[in-house]
C-alpha cells in the first residue's frame, strides 16, 4: 500500500468513525496510557471543555466525569482486560458537571495479537448510546406495566429465548424458580420438575422449551396459559395458572417474555369439590319448581328415608317428613325457616348461591348434613338442591379452628413476651439516657467550675459506658444462643482492672445514695493475669446492676475480690457481690439464670422494677466460658450473695504493662500525628464528630459522604496529600469494602501504602475478616474513642513509614 492509499485509508476510517460517533484508541495495560486513533468532533470538544490533554490520556483521566453508581463498572471493565481478558464492555452514565444532562456511552475493549511486537494490543471503541439506553428504558417501563396485569401473581420472571436468558424471579415463590446459571433453559426445567402430576409434566416437556416457544410466536402466538399443580418447598400441593406473554424487542429484535405464576388454587379446589359431589353419593339430588312448591327427585340413596317418598310431591309434604325422620330437635324450627321457598329465593337472588347445615340424627347417630341451592340455568327458574353427609369435612373443621385458635393464642402469648421484653429494653436504656441529659444539664451549669465540670464529664462518660454496655448484653444474648461468644484471654493488672470499673460502680450507687465498699483478700501477692477483661467487666457490672436495682435507698453493696494460689503459676480468684436487697426464694433460685427470669411475686420488690431478666443469664454463660463456678446465697428480704470462682494464670507486672493500651489518663510517650485524613462517611452526625476528633488531634481532614466521592477526591489528589483514609463500610453508591479496593487497584504512588482504617458498629469476626480481604490496614469500633482513633493511626503510619508490602495475609490491626 502507497503512501496515497494509506492515507485515504486513514481519511476513510476517520469518515466512518465520525458517522457512526464512534471513537478509536488503544489501550496500554501496564502504563494505563490511552492513545486516540480516532476521535469524534463531539469527543474533542468535550475534552477541550474539561481541559484533558491528549498527551496524557489514561485510565483515571476519565473517572471524575463517570457517574457515581457506575464508577464499580467503568473500574471492574478495565480490570479485566488487564486481567487477560479477550473482551470487556459496558453501559456507562456521563456527567459532565451538574448542570450539564447526563449522556450514555458504550465502552469496549478488544485484545488483538501484535505480531510485529511478540505481544497483545488492546483497541478500545467508545459510542454515545444515548437514544438507544432511552429507547431501552421506556421498553422496560412498559414491560414492568405488563407485569401489573396480573396482580394475583406469586412468582414472576422476565426471559430472553433469543439470548437463553433468565432474570431473578420475584414474587412469593419466586424460590422455586431459582436458577444457578440464569439460563432460560434451566428455568423451564425447573418448571417442569416441580409439576406435581406425570401427565401434564409429560405434555409440558415437549412445549416448555425455547425452540417450541419461539416457533410458535413466529406462527402469531404470543400468550401461551396451563394449569397445573405446583410441589412447594414445605411439601404442599397447590394449584397454578402458568401464563407466558412474548414480545420483540424493538431494539435488539429478540425474542423476550414475561412468566407469571398465577394462585388459582381455590379456583381449582372449588373445581374439584364439584366434580366430587357430582360423581359421590349424595343423600340426593332432585329439583325445586317456586312457582308451583314441587320437588322431584333425580337421586336419592335406597337405604334411605328419601327413598320412601313420592318422586315428584309437594315441597312442603317433603320438609314435613324430613323434619320429623333426621333433623335434631334442637335445629327444628331454624331449619323449617332456612328451607323455606320463600328463604331459598331470596338468597339466590341476592348471593347467587345458597347452602345451610344441620344437626342430624338417623339410627341413634349424630351427623352434619350439608344442604345446597343453585339455580338451575336462570334466575326465578328452577332450583337445583344437593344433600350431602358432612360430618367428617365438619369435625375436620372443627379441629382445625380448635388448632387455629391455639395458634393464635400462641402467637398472642409471643406477641406479649416480645412487647414485655421490648418494654424492658427501653426502660433500662431509657434510663442512663436520662442520665446522660441530666449530666450534661449539669455540664452546662458548671461550665465555669472546672472542677465540677471535670466531675460532670466523668460521670457522663460511665453512663456512656453503662449505655453501651446495656446495648450489649441484648447483643450478647444472640451470640451466648449462636455458641459465637468465645473468650479473648490477655495480661491484665488487677488495679487497672478494677480502677475505672470501680468509679462506674460508686456511680450507680450514689444514684440510689447506696453505701458501696470493696472487700480484697489476697490481691496483693496476685496482681497480674490472664483474663478477658471485657467479660469479667461486663460479669462485674450485670451483678453490681442487679444488687443496686433490687437493693433499697441506703442499703449497702459490697464488691468481693479474692484470690489465692491454686497450683504452680495459677491463682484462684473469686470475684462477687453482696447486698442488703430484697433478696430471693428458693424456688426462683432454682430458674435465675434463665434469660428473661423474673422474681415479681417477690413481697419486697418495688412496685414499678422493670428489668430485661437478661443479666444473670449473660453472667452465667460468661461463667461458663471461663471454666468458673458461681454459687448463690440469698434470703428473702435481707439480700443476696452471688460469687464467681475461676483460676487464672499469672503472669509478668511487664507483660501486663505492655498490654494495657487503653487506659485515657495514662501518660505516654508518642509521636505528633502529622498530615492530612480523607473520610468517607455517609452519616452526617458521626461525619462531624470524626471530623472533630480529628480536629483534637491535630490533624487536618477532609469529609466526603460516600466512597465513590471519596475515591474520586483520592484520584484528583496529588500522591501523598492524604496521610490515611478512614471509610465507613456501609454506604450507598460503594461500601468502604469497595471503595478500599479500588484504591489498591489504582496505578498511584501512594495507592498501595496509605493506611486505610475501617470505622462500622459491626464488630463482629465476619465484618474484620471481609475489612481485611478488601485491603484496609486497621478495624475501629462506633462508638469512635479518641485515643484508640489515634494509636490507630500512630500504628498505621509507622508501617507506612517503613513501607511494609500489603497482601492478603496480612493482619488487620484492631481497636483494643
Amino acid at each position: 500500500m502507497n503512501v496515497q492509499e494509506l492515507s485515504n485509508m486513514k481519511r476513510l476510517n476517520k469518515i466512518v468513525a465520525e458517522a457512526a460517533q464512534i471513537n478509536v484508541w488503544t489501550y496500554d495495560v501496564s502504563s494505563h496510557e490511552i492513545n486516540l486513533i480516532c476521535e469524534t468532533e463531539n469527543s474533542l470538544r468535550m475534552r477541550e471543555k474539561l481541559n484533558i490533554c491528549h498527551e496524557k490520556l489514561e485510565r483515571d483521566s476519565f473517572l471524575f466525569i463517570v457517574a457515581e453508581e457506575d464508577i464499580p463498572t467503568y473500574l471492574e471493565t478495565f480490570s479485566r482486560i488487564e486481567s487477560g481478558a479477550d473482551m470487556a464492555e459496558a453501559d456507562l452514565r456521563l456527567q459532565l458537571t451538574d448542570e450539564n444532562p447526563s449522556f450514555y456511552i458504550h465502552l469496549a475493549m478488544y485484545r488483538f495479537l501484535d505480531n510485529e511486537k511478540k505481544s497483545d494490543i488492546v483497541y478500545g471503541f467508545t459510542q454515545d448510546v444515548t437514544l438507544r439506553k432511552l429507547s431501552e428504558m421506556k421498553y422496560t417501563n412498559v414491560s414492568r406495566q405488563i407485569m401489573q396485569i396480573y396482580p394475583s401473581t406469586t412468582a414472576s420472571v422476565q426471559l430472553n429465548l433469543t439470548r437463553n436468558w433468565c432474570g431473578e424471579p420475584q414474587g412469593q415463590n419466586a424460590s422455586i424458580f431459582l436458577t444457578e446459571q440464569g439460563s432460560a433453559d434451566e428455568f423451564f426445567r425447573n418448571l417442569v420438575d416441580h409439576v406435581a402430576d406425570s401427565d401434564i409434566k409429560e405434555h409440558l416437556k415437549n412445549r416448555a422449551n425455547r425452540e417450541w416457544l419461539v416457533s410458535a410466536f413466529y406462527h402469531g402466538r404470543s400468550e401461551f396459559s396451563f394449569e397445573y399443580p405446583l410441589l412447594l418447598p414445605d411439601g404442599n400441593r397447590t394449584w397454578r395458572n402458568g401464563r407466558l406473554l412474548l414480545m420483540q424487542n424493538p431494539i435488539s429484535g429478540d425474542i423476550e417474555g414475561i412468566a407469571c405464576n398465577i394462585d388459582i388454587n381455590d379456583q381449582k379446589r372449588r373445581e374439584q369439590i364439584m366434580r366430587r359431589i357430582s360423581s359421590d353419593e349424595f343423600d340426593f339430588v332432585g329439583l325445586l319448581n317456586p312457582q308451583d312448591s314441587t320437588f322431584e327427585f333425580f337421586y336419592r340413596k335406597s337405604d334411605s328415608i328419601y327413598s320412601q317418598m313420592d318422586e315428584i310431591a309437594d315441597y312442603d309434604k317433603d320438609r314435613k317428613i324430613m323434619r320429623s325422620a333426621v333433623v335434631s330437635p334442637k335445629d327444628f324450627n331454624q331449619w323449617w325457616k332456612d328451607t323455606s321457598i320463600r328463604k331459598i329465593c331470596s338468597k339466590l337472588k341476592k348471593d347467587g348461591r345458597y347452602s345451610i347445615t344441620y344437626e342430624s340424627i338417623e339410627n341413634g347417630e349424630v351427623n352434619r348434613r350439608l344442604l345446597r341451592y343453585y339455580w338451575l340455568d336462570q334466575p326465578d327458574g328452577d332450583v337445583l338442591i344437593m344433600h350431602s353427609d358432612i360430618t367428617a369435612i365438619y369435625a375436620q373443621e372443627q379441629r382445625q379452628i380448635q388448632r387455629t385458635q391455639r395458634a393464635l393464642a400462641a402467637a398472642e402469648q409471643a406477641n406479649q413476651a416480645k412487647a414485655e421484653f421490648v418494654s424492658r429494653v427501653s426502660h433500662d436504656i431509657r434510663s442512663p439516657i436520662g442520665l446522660v441529659n441530666n449530666l450534661t444539664n449539669f455540664a452546662i451549669r458548671d461550665i465555669d467550675d472546672r472542677e465540677k465540670l471535670l466531675e460532670d464529664l466523668k460521670k457522663l462518660r460511665s453512663v456512656g459506658d453503662l449505655l453501651l454496655s446495656l446495648v450489649n448484653d441484648v447483643l450478647d444474648v444472640a451470640k451466648l444462643d449462636s455458641g459465637t461468644l468465645e473468650l479473648k484471654l490477655t495480661p491484665c493488672s488487677y488495679r487497672e482492672l478494677m480502677g475505672d470499673m470501680i468509679h462506674i460502680f460508686e456511680t450507680l450507687c450514689e444514684q440510689k445514695h447506696q453505701i458501696f465498699t470493696i472487700e480484697e483478700t489476697g490481691m496483693d501477692y496476685f496482681q497480674h493475669f490472664f483474663v478477658d477483661k471485657v467479660r469479667i467487666k461486663q460479669l462485674l457490672l450485670n451483678l453490681v446492676s442487679n444488687a443496686v436495682k433490687y437493693t433499697p435507698d441506703g442499703g449497702r453493696i459490697t464488691l468481693i475480690i479474692s484470690a489465692r494460689e491454686e497450683k504452680p503459676e495459677h491463682c484462684l480468684i473469686t470475684m462477687g457481690v453482696r447486698d442488703t436487697g430484697i433478696g430471693m426464694s428458693k424456688a426462683f433460685q432454682k430458674r435465675m439464670f434463665r434469660p428473661f427470669a423474673q422474681e415479681n411475686e417477690n413481697p419486697y420488690r418495688q412496685e414499678g422494677t422493670v428489668s430485661t431478666g437478661l443479666g444473670l443469664s449473660i453472667v452465667k454463660n460468661i461463667a461458663e466460658l471461663m471454666k468458673g463456678t458461681l454459687s448463690v446465697e440469698s434470703t428473702v428480704g435481707k439480700g443476696t450473695t452471688i460469687k464467681l470462682e475461676f483460676q487464672a494464670k499469672l503472669t509478668e507486672a511487664s507483660q501486663a504493662a505492655e498490654a494495657s493500651t487503653d487506659e485515657i489518663d495514662k501518660p505516654q510517650k508518642r509521636k505528633r500525628l502529622q498530615g492530612k485524613v480523607l473520610i468517607a462517611e455517609d452519616n452526617e452526625i458521626n461525619g462531624e464528630i470524626a471530623q472533630r476528633i480529628l480536629d483534637m488531634l491535630g490533624i487536618e481532614s477532609v469529609w466526603e459522604k460516600n466512597g465513590a466521592r471519596a475515591l474520586k477526591r483520592f484520584c484528583h489528589s496529588k500522591p501523598r496529600e492524604f496521610a490515611a483514609i478512614l471509610l465507613d463500610v456501609q454506604m450507598p453508591i460503594m461500601t468502604g469494602y469497595q471503595t478500599a479496593e479500588y484504591i489498591r487497584l489504582l496505578r498511584r504512588p501512594d495507592a498501595q501504602t496509605i493506611p486505610i482504617i475501617a470505622m462500622t458498629a459491626d464488630a463482629f469476626d465476619e465484618a474484620m475478616e471481609r475489612a481485611r480481604k478488601s485491603g484496609m490496614d486497621a478495624y475501629l469500633s462506633k462508638p469512635i474513642e479518641p485515643r484508640k482513633l489515634e494509636n490507630l493511626l500512630l500504628s498505621c503510619m509507622e508501617n507506612t513509614e517503613k513501607e511494609t508490602t500489603r497482601s492478603s495475609t496480612d493482619t488487620l490491626i484492631e481497636d483494643e
